[in-house]
């Protein structure tokens, strides 16, 4: 088991998700993380949840929990 977390800032642009998306793909099939923690404002932690949402219908084995401030 291997965990990640994601606080992020208020404000991100939408172009980032796409590298995002490359990111936590990477993180799951080449390094093994299966957990994530997201918080819970502003707009890059709401797009890591989108994003890991989405991604958990490809990945079944992962989890992920918003962590309230």
């Amino acid at each position: 088991m291997s965990i990640c977390t994601f606080f992020g800032h208020r404000q991100c642009p939408a172009t980032l998700e796409v590298e995002l998306r490359s990111v936590l793909r990477d993180l799951i099939e080449c390094h093994g993380v299966d957990t994530f923690y997201v918080g819970n404002q502003g707009a890059f932690d709401g797009m890591a949840l989108a994003v890991l949402r989405e991604l958990a219908h490809l990945y079944p084995q992962i989890t992920y929990t918003v962590v309230l401030a």
